[in-house]
């Protein structure tokens, strides 16, 4: 079970009450046929459902990124992964991992019916270099929250975590119906949030020292994403907090971006 708390601490909540409905596609639902037709999805995601995320990806300026289910032929590799300490500093963990460990973990994310989770793969497609997802997508309040990690260093600072929220939050927008997504970060794992900010996540919140990494402690910078096609519902006064501007419009930016070259 560390592998969930491991996604949702590298930039989301761990908090598991996550009761509540979700939408499919269109908006709000109001009528009672609405309300049936998104009943039926619903029910879909509390059966035995496999909740990884299908295939989609991105080639953006000559570099493609594809998200894809894991495969628990890869447990070997992504125990090696996550095994650095320069790694799992950054995910509020303390210890490496095995192959065994891998596997229980990917049996109980495979089952969980509040998250959606993604392998990252390179243009190339020869192996694993992370996994994304998002968490309590039953919210009621149509909200979610967001997890990334690339383990693979050989990857770093390449824009693969940009390539791949473009992706997630396409489906997060396109797909799940989110209003808002939510996310949080150490604030001294600069590129993570930085990332996250270009496809427009905004600072909307700290926590102060609650993190302890190399003999200091660290605040965690909490983040939000608003969709910029319901502002109108998140904000029907049109009373947008000035300090949300900048990342809504970013988000605009990142939405044509992604019709355009998301496929699947």
């Amino acid at each position: 079970m560390y592998y969930y708390n491991l996604l949702v601490f590298v930039n989301g909540f761990s908090d598991p009450s996550n009761l509540g409905l979700i939408e499919g596609d269109g908006l709000l639902c109001l009528s009672q046929m609405d309300q049936l037709a998104h009943f039926n999805f619903i029910t879909f995601l509390k059966g035995d459902s496999t909740m990884f995320g299908p295939t989609i990806s991105i080639n953006l300026d000559g570099l493609k990124i594809t998200l894809r289910p894991p495969r628990k032929d890869e447990m070997e590799r992504s125990a090696t992964l996550v095994s650095s300490y320069r790694v799992i500093r950054y995910l509020g963990m303390i210890q490496g991992s095995v192959k065994e460990d891998e596997e229980y973990w990917f049996k109980n994310i495979r089952e969980q019916n509040d998250a959606i989770t993604w392998a990252i793969e390179p243009q190339d497609g020869s192996s694993l270099i992370g996994y994304t997802s998002l968490h309590h997508i039953n919210d009621k309040g149509l909200s979610c929250s967001s997890g990334i990690m690339i383990a693979d260093q050989n990857w770093w600072r390449k824009g693969v975590a940009y390539r791949a929220h473009i992706l997630r939050t396409w489906y997060a927008a396109n797909v799940l119906n989110r209003n808002t997504i939510r996310s949080q970060v150490n604030a001294d794992n600069v590129g993570s949030w930085k990332a996250l900010q270009k496809v427009g996540y905004t600072v909307t919140g700290r926590f102060y020292k609650t993190e302890f990494t190399l003999g200091e402690y660290q605040d965690q910078l909490v983040l939000t994403w608003i969709n910029p096609e319901r502002l109108n519902i998140l904000f029907p006064n049109n009373n947008i907090p000035s300090e949300l501007l900048t990342g809504i419009e970013r988000a605009k930016e990142t939405l044509s971006i992604a019709r355009k070259l998301v496929q699947f």
